[in-house]
């Protein structure tokens, strides 16, 4: 008997089950965390366009030039929500497919198809948070 009272088989067994709860826990974070180089992806471009942006918008303020402002912001947005649309669609109709493929995952093409609804908050969140 060892000091909790329990044999020494006792004790190596519930040793191997805390060992392996945390194993499955720290599998299932990278399951979890494994898609978002996907989600992701989009607002890394965007948010690339809109630190390029910055000197041009900056140049502009200073000449005074609103219009030259207003055309560019519009363009950004535009096409930052028009790339955010095709990303949900395509991870929320291949995101199984890319699960399957890349990580060899079932769950990790589902979590991509759930979370396919944040690229849209990112694509507008990380951009605007760098200028």
């Amino acid at each position: 008997m060892g000091k909790t009272g329990k044999t020494k088989n006792e004790d190596k067994i519930s040793k191997t089950l805390i060992n392996t709860n945390v194993y499955i826990s720290f599998a299932d974070f990278i399951l979890i965390i494994s898609p978002s180089p996907f989600i992701l992806f989009p607002s890394t471009i965007t948010n690339s366009i809109s630190v390029m942006l910055l000197p041009a918008v900056a140049e502009s303020d200073a000449n005074g030039d609103k219009k030259k402002i207003s055309q560019t912001a519009s363009l950004t947005v535009g096409t930052s929500l028009a790339m955010g649309i095709l990303c949900v669609g395509l991870f929320l109709v291949y995101g199984n497919d890319l699960g399957n493929i890349v990580f060899k995952s079932q769950m990790a093409g589902t979590y991509i198809t759930i979370l396919a609804w944040i690229v849209l908050s990112c694509i507008f969140q990380l951009p605007w948070g760098a200028s």
